[in-house]
């Protein structure tokens, strides 16, 4: 028999008046945020791997940091130099399928483009804000953050969810939206899960577990994050959870087989 692994009670922020949301849209508006995140996540773990072997493990001292972003047909991660003005050291283009065979690499030094300076200042801005007050993010033992920064028509926004070092562990919960300005500076920090929970799967569950749910409590977001769906798909060859369910007063928000999501209303008392 398959079963769900009940994982935790999360407290988010009410953005909507359920009377009045278009499900589908909002399904689809969710989802589409949530793919973002996962092609940048996707593309950072595979390219990190890449670039430590093409180094034989030992980072060149010229290597100043790194980040992965979503254009329309592909993913890129670029990782780049510690110089005053930083310039390329090696690239990453994947196919938003992610298909070895379709991995492009190159080493070819090169300036950053419009787009990668706007990232480039926007990671440089987050560091520097959370240097400053150390009080606006909670940070928990063997779990790192990784970052997801986004410039569209929404706004400049970063993304900020745990990474786990534990193995057999999927990190839910305490996960964070930064909303930016044209100035690079931080107006408005929200923790979009106040837990931090991380689940054990594989080796210390059975394994029928084939998805996880979680709910939202009254007055609280009553919908599926746009992080949950990174996450979930992130560790889904891992884990072979198939299904997250997010059940709050009003809404059930449903992501099946790691590509749908549906969002049904509950049936009021």
């Amino acid at each position: 028999m398959k079963t769900l692994l009940i994982t935790l009670t999360i407290l988010l922020p009410l953005f909507c008046n359920a009377q009045k949301v278009d499900l589908v849209q909002k399904a689809a508006e969710i989802k589409a945020e949530g793919m973002k995140l996962f092609y940048s996540e996707k593309a950072s773990w595979i390219s990190s791997d890449i670039f430590q072997a093409y180094y034989n493990y030992e980072i060149p001292q010229n290597f100043g940091g790194y980040f992965s972003y979503p254009d329309d047909t592909s993913v890129r991660s670029v990782y780049y130099s510690n110089d005053s003005t930083p310039t390329i050291l090696l690239e990453f283009i994947f196919d938003k399928e992610f298909n070895e065979e379709n991995i492009l690499v190159s080493d070819v030094n090169r300036a950053f483009n419009d787009q990668e300076i706007d990232l480039y200042n926007m990671r440089n801005a987050l560091y520097d804000y959370l240097r400053s007050d150390t009080s606006q993010v909670l940070y928990y033992q063997n779990v790192n953050f990784n970052h997801v920064y986004l410039n569209d028509e929404l706004g400049r926004r970063i993304y900020m969810m745990m990474g786990v070092t534990e193995p057999n562990t999927v990190p839910l919960g305490n996960d964070y939206l930064l909303q930016m300005n044209d100035k690079y500076q931080i107006t408005h920090t929200e923790r979009i899960h106040q837990t931090y929970f991380p689940v054990k799967h594989e080796s210390q569950l059975n394994d029928s577990v084939k998805g996880s749910i979680h709910t939202h409590i009254p007055g609280k977001d009553p919908f599926i994050s746009p992080t949950d769906i990174c996450i979930s798909k992130l560790y889904a060859p891992i884990t072979e959870w198939m299904s997250l369910v997010v059940v709050s007063e009003m809404y059930t928000s449903i992501w099946h087989d790691n590509k749908t999501l549906v969002i049904v209303p509950r049936k009021q008392k």
